[in-house]
């Protein structure tokens, strides 16, 4: 058979070339897409894991920061290599509850986005104060010793934002500056004019981001104020209500409350113990007081009326001679 140029212009052994070619190009498009596809996807799978671990990795850091007898610790900011976002929440289901940390890396693939945030680590032991997602490449970390007489627990408070405290108290102030002050990205003025683009905290009645306003001079207890938002602190409480989110705060409180109703009545039940051993405490009762009212709490309001009883009961244990701790 001849394969001439017929009059339309194509002639059949034209006609096969052309279509072999096209045929070639759709199954090379379709082999470099799948490529494409699956090359994303392992890519994509391997960061999931390697979120994983780094969320592992900064949980771990908290083990070591926990106080002994001191009130507070402060910790070296953490540098990642790669701007990264931090998610935290709070469960308090189960005996004590837990928190929750998940971690997204920006991609060093494609259109630079945040990769999908790792698995969920959970954090038993310890109590994380943050906003719900914090982002940036340093973080920073302290530590607040929470007491109620005794010590429950340690407040571990993370954020990543410049935080500016405008006329605080003399006892914070100091406080602030035993915690890292500029170096810890917080920094203290008499005005919001000088903070700049700070997170504003306010103490004089200016409007802020986040105000507090203290029950006391010292501001022991008081209210903080922020995302229409009340928030009941007392003590230590105040950094956890100024750097957390509301739900995070309002969890891990609600935790707490649990560990206080637990070791209240191993404090109970000790005062009973060293009654038959000769060291009469007369703390019993008052220890069952305080494991109930922990036992009973259900809002952030109750902090007040569980710190009163704490503190008689601090006032009656340091005036033993045979001390219940």
């Amino acid at each position: 058979m001849n394969y001439k140029k017929s009059r339309y212009g194509l002639s059949k052994k034209g006609f096969e070339m052309s279509f072999a070619w096209l045929f070639a190009i759709i199954v090379g498009s379709a082999i470099l897409i799948l490529a494409v596809y699956f090359a994303v996807k392992l890519i994509n799978t391997e960061q999931n894991g390697v979120n994983t671990q780094t969320a592992k990795e900064f949980a771990n850091l908290f083990d070591p920061l926990q106080t002994s007898v001191e009130e507070s610790k402060v910790a070296a900011p953490l540098e990642l290599m790669t701007e990264t976002q931090v998610y935290t929440s709070c469960n308090p289901s189960g005996e004590f509850g837990t928190n929750i940390i998940r971690l997204a890396e920006r991609s060093t693939f494609g259109d630079k986005n945040f990769t999908k945030p790792g698995e969920e680590i959970s954090v038993n032991n310890q109590y994380i104060f943050s906003e719900n997602k914090i982002q940036g490449k340093k973080f920073y970390f302290f530590i607040k010793s929470f007491n109620m007489p005794f010590k429950i627990a340690d407040l571990m408070i993370v954020y990543s934002e410049k935080y500016c405290f405008v006329s605080p108290p003399a006892l914070l102030n100091t406080e602030i500056g035993n915690l890292g002050g500029e170096s810890h990205n917080i920094i203290i003025k008499d005005s919001v004019n000088g903070c700049g683009n700070a997170v504003t905290v306010c103490f004089n009645g200016e409007k802020c981001n986040i105000n507090v306003i203290c029950s006391t001079d010292d501001c022991e207890s008081g209210v903080v104020k922020k995302e229409n938002k009340e928030i009941y602190f007392i003590n230590s409480l105040i950094y956890s209500a100024i750097f957390s989110s509301y739900d995070n705060y309002r969890c891990n409180v609600q935790r707490i409350a649990k560990r206080l109703s637990h070791l209240s009545e191993l404090y109970a039940d000790k005062a009973r113990f060293v009654s038959g051993k000769g060291c009469e405490t007369g703390l019993y009762g008052d220890m069952v007081v305080l494991k109930e009212a922990a036992e009973s709490y259900s809002k952030l309001e109750d902090l007040t009326q569980i710190d009163g009883l704490a503190r008689e009961i601090k006032i009656k244990n340091d005036n033993l001679i045979c001390q219940l701790f």
